[in-house]
């Protein structure tokens, strides 16, 4: 037995490797790397190197501060490093390693763990089926199943409950197909963590099976707690299958013997519970973080049904390389559809055939998209699990035709082996005539060669040239989808893949971005931060160098409140990339430097570093803030969030120069102690006391169609065509920044239909002075039709600033359609010695000594605390301009105080006057209880194994006696 199974293992590992070097052999020639540009450097790439830097200061940071470092001030404008980086690498073992590898080489680790996933797929596919050999052998020796052995009595079909033992050819084919499918080369290649599901689903089925059978419940209770700590996102869906699978086994099994049920899902629920459990420490700070995210919450509208070309791509996309839409990549070799059509000619597993229909009309219906996807939006990337069974499916399908076609047995039914023959035909003609339409137009050579390919595996059983023959088709199949998804002349995303130069190395490109230079600039050891126009997502965490800018998943929904009640230009929940240039919002978030290629987008205030400063500036010109506000900032005055709202959008900008915006229970609790003893509290102010002072105007504005182009009806407006054109026209002011106001935004298609409605509109603003084009801005708004909407529907469009007054601005509407405002304005904003004094009165009382304790030249700048110092003349709210997260806790000279929410998305406490030691302390929410169920789970699962130990010690014993 063992030396079949070390047979198996070497032919196996022959076989992915000739598999895996003949589908990356045009990446190897071509000197590309496994890192696709986009996500996979931006997000995974970046993470990977992250957590490795993060895992080798761990040891030193713990032996220094006695505390874990969770949270970074380098992730946006700082953020948690479990929550941020969970999604991408945090709680996979694999990832470990890269804490061994340094960050100028971790691209080969990435390329190396994509590959070993792979292995480790078909190695728990494998030993799935192996394990279910064994239990069905076992089953027919105990007399509960039986088994078909080569011998058939007449010539009728397999009977339905009768069960094949596949052999390891059998085996090897399915585990080839669930390898290499296109899921596995577009979404595993591209985001690695997609394939950890398709590792851990076979060993979630072993477990089960190993309950059902054997009442055995570690393994089950160990791989949900794998799933779970692994990824948050394909643990739902792990958990959707697995609850798929286990009601099938029950109906198959079971029948109506409820009893049997009842007892099953019980050993199973409390195995799960106990994995659930040790996965805590990582699972329950993930479910917090998701509780606050705004990615989801903007009332996505989906139709009932997808376009009549994704049912014309569907049936197409299960042999080649490309997907209906909406992540369905199944792309399976040709030949497996034989092995399919043997199950069901011969009537073989008809669960299974039911398994398939119930995932095919799934994949037919937009809502199991949906649903599968946690309820966020419409996708298929659960076709993993479709995917496995179609491997399964393969599997018992080959058995049957080596059984029929083969030369084991006895078997002479000609009748079947016609059947498997013509239904065989009948599909290749219906995906031939598929592939003459237009839907199918550019996968029309990677289909007509799947077809080749079915069409010689009919000539081969016709005949019955051998198995092993068929198997060689079925390998050439993988190759040739694998071939066409990755060659760019084939219409693959070969040319997507980087360079190793780009991202190997001490002078890899991916090292050699904006937030190098700034880096470079400024040191580690000091705090600052930075924005600009066109950053590089994610590079900021990569050199650890704080900026503004973030692309990640699992964003805070602080942040995304920020940007909606500012009106800032940006409809993602969960990606930003700067302040829309807006220098008030600059100066109050502490950006010290600016990276732009067009000056037109430097903020009031800002000189371009000269070559002594900034040796590279032709490269990346950087241009420093004069008034740069310290990281902290102390007012004297707050307005709740009500009152804030109550403010025209001009204004909003402008008052957190001059008040802190607080939450409405904390304005109402400072308000009490005010009430009490005005000396002893902050002033808080209402929406006409902080507005008095404002240099902001709400300008007079006429509007006018371009072209005739456009009806204008009030705030309703009628683009008669693509790209219509209106003008606003407004007295500007000198020396300041003007924006055009756009709130409630709606649009009606010109058929009123909600399918019309697109999912993006892609808004331009010119700014002009006279007839100079100052400035052109351009912002995609998310209708409730887009995927990554989060309801934002009122923008302020930015037209920079200008000495000399803007006076119109042009908005380009993007297709025709009635568009109608709850609001248009026009409102400048006036730069100068007012807002100079302005700032410089929030820094007048800042700290005189800041304490990150994230060490010296960090380049992670993760951290447990901050520490600070001040010296306030009365009491004042202290502002740190790090994300608000209900993980941070304030002391100030030792007694704890409230942490409020200060300028809706930053950390603050109030502090009495005096001098003061001031200290905010962060633990990630969830992870002490967390990490107390992890104890608590994995002490379930040792002292399981210790009774099973005894007990089967005790039985043995009394064997003996």
């Amino acid at each position: 037995m063992k030396s079949k199974s070390r047979k198996y293992l070497l032919a196996y590992t022959l076989l992915f490797t000739l598999i895996t070097v003949a589908i990356s052999a045009p990446l190897w020639l071509a000197g590309k790397s496994l890192v696709l540009s986009g996500d996979p450097i931006e997000q995974h790439l970046g993470a990977l190197i992250y957590y490795g830097r993060w895992l080798r200061d761990l040891p030193g940071y713990l032996l220094r501060e006695h505390a874990l470092p969770t949270y970074s001030l380098s992730i946006g404008y700082g953020s948690d490093v479990i929550d941020t980086l969970h999604f991408y690498v945090i709680g996979d073992p694999l990832n470990l390693l890269s804490a061994l590898v340094p960050s100028a080489y971790t691209a080969v680790l990435y390329t190396v763990l994509i590959v070993l996933r792979m292995y480790l797929m078909g190695l728990t596919f494998s030993g799935m089926w192996f394990y279910l050999r064994a239990s069905r052998r076992a089953a027919v020796t105990r007399g509960e199943e039986t088994f078909r052995s080569g011998e058939a009595s007449g010539g009728g079909d397999i009977a339905q409950k009768t069960y094949l033992l596949p052999g390891w050819t059998s085996i090897l084919s399915g585990a080839m197909i669930y390898v290499f499918s296109a899921y596995t080369i577009f979404g595993g290649w591209r985001h690695p963590f997609f394939l950890n599901p398709m590792i851990y689903m076979p060993l979630l089925i072993v477990g089960a099976e190993k309950i059902r059978t054997e009442r055995k419940h570690l393994l089950f209770a160990l791989a949900v707690a794998l799933s779970a700590v692994s990824n948050f996102y394909f643990f739902y869906m792990i958990a959707v299958v697995t609850v798929v699978y286990v009601l099938w086994k029950c109906v198959c099994v079971y029948g109506s013997a409820i009893g049997k049920w009842l007892r099953l899902i019980a050993h199973l629920t409390g195995a799960a519970l106990t994995g659930v459990m040790a996965a805590g420490v990582i699972l329950l700070p993930i479910l917090f973080a998701f509780a606050g995210n705004p990615r989801s919450g903007g009332g996505y509208l989906f139709d009932a049904l997808y376009s009549v070309e994704y049912y014309l791509r569907f049936p197409a996309s299960l042999v080649t390389f490309w997907s209906a839409d909406e992540w369905g990549y199944i792309g399976i070799s040709a030949i497996a559809l034989i092995s399919l059509v043997a199950l069901v000619v011969t009537k073989t597993r008809r669960d299974l055939q039911v398994l398939f229909l119930i995932g095919v009309l799934a994949l037919l219906l937009p809502a199991a998209g949906y649903a599968m996807n946690g309820f966020s939006y419409v996708s298929n990337r659960w076709v993993w699990a479709f995917i496995l069974l179609c491997a399964c499916m393969t599997v018992e399908g080959w058995e049957v035709l080596g059984r029929l076609f083969g030369r084991r047995g006895r078997v002479t039914r000609v009748a079947a082996r016609k059947r498997i023959l013509l239904v065989t035909g009948i599909i290749i003609v219906a995906l031939f005539a598929l592939s003459l339409t237009d839907a199918c137009r550019n996968i029309r050579t990677n289909l007509w060669i799947g077809l080749g390919l079915l069409s010689a595996g009919i000539l081969i059983l016709w005949f019955k040239s051998g198995m092993a023959a068929l198997f060689s088709l079925l390998i050439l199949g993988i190759c040739c989808n694998g071939i066409f998804g990755i060659v760019p002349a084939l219409g693959g995303i070969g040319n997507g893949y980087s360079s190793w130069d780009h991202v190997l190395g001490e002078d890899a490109a991916i090292f050699q971005r904006e937030s190098a230079a700034i880096r470079a600039v400024e040191g580690a050891d000091d705090f600052y931060r930075y924005s600009g126009k066109g950053l590089h997502a994610n590079c900021s965490t990569l050199d650890g160098a704080p900026a503004t800018q973030f692309y990640w998943s699992l964003a805070s929904g602080y942040l995304s409140d920020f940007y909606g009640r500012l009106g800032l230009c940006n409809s993602y929940g969960h990606a930003y990339g700067h302040l829309d240039d807006r220098t008030i919002l600059n100066e109050v978030a502490g950006v010290k430097d600016f990276y732009t290629e067009d000056p037109s987008h430097v903020p009031y205030g800002y000189d371009l570093l000269d070559e002594a400063t900034n040796p590279r500036s032709e490269v990346w010109p950087i241009y420093r803030n004069r008034y740069t506000l310290p990281f902290g900032i102390a007012y004297n005055k707050v307005i709740s969030v009500s009152a804030f709202d109550a403010l025209d959008p001009g204004a909003r900008g402008e008052v957190m120069l001059t008040a802190a915006v607080v939450p409405d229970k904390d304005a109402a609790a400072l308000q009490a102690v005010n009430a009490e003893d005005a000396s002893a509290a902050l002033q808080v102010a209402n929406a006409e006391e902080v507005t008095a002072g404002l240099t902001r105007t709400a300008r007079a504005f006429s509007v006018k169609a371009v072209k005739d182009k456009a009806l204008i009806e009030g705030n309703k407006v009628t683009a008669l065509e693509d790209g219509a054109k209106i003008r606003f026209r407004f007295e500007g002011t000198p020396e300041g920044e003007s924006f055009l106001y756009l709130g409630g935004i709606d649009y009606q298609p010109e058929g009123g239909s909600l399918k019309d409605l697109p999912g993006r509109l892609p808004f331009t603003v010119k700014a002009y002075a006279g007839k100079e084009k100052m400035m052109t801005w351009k912002h995609e708004w998310f209708t409730p039709k887009e995927k990554w909407s989060v309801g934002r529907d009122s923008f302020m469009f930015p037209g920079g600033y200008h000495e000399e007054p803007i006076t119109s601005f042009v908005l380009t509407l993007p297709v025709a359609g009635v568009y109608t405002f709850d609001e248009m304005g026009v409102y400048t904003q006036p730069l100068g010695e007012a807002y100079v004094e302005s700032a410089m009165r929030l820094g007048e009382e800042a700290p005189d000594r800041v304490d990150t304790h994230t060490g010296t030249g960090t380049t992670v700048w993760a951290t447990n605390r901050v520490d600070a110092h001040v010296s306030f003349t009365s009491p004042k709210l202290l502002c740190m301009q790090m994300t608000y997260s209900k993980g941070w806790r304030a002391y100030v000279d030792g007694e704890e105080v409230p942490v409020i929410c200060t300028d809706l998305m930053f950390t603050g406490a109030v502090v009495e006057a005096g001098e003061h030691d001031v200290s905010f302390r962060y633990v990630t929410p969830g992870l002490v209880p967390g990490a107390i169920l992890t104890l608590i789970g994995l002490g379930l699962m040792v002292g399981y194994v210790v009774i099973r130990k005894r007990g089967r010690s005790s039985l043995e014993g009394k064997q003996i006696e």
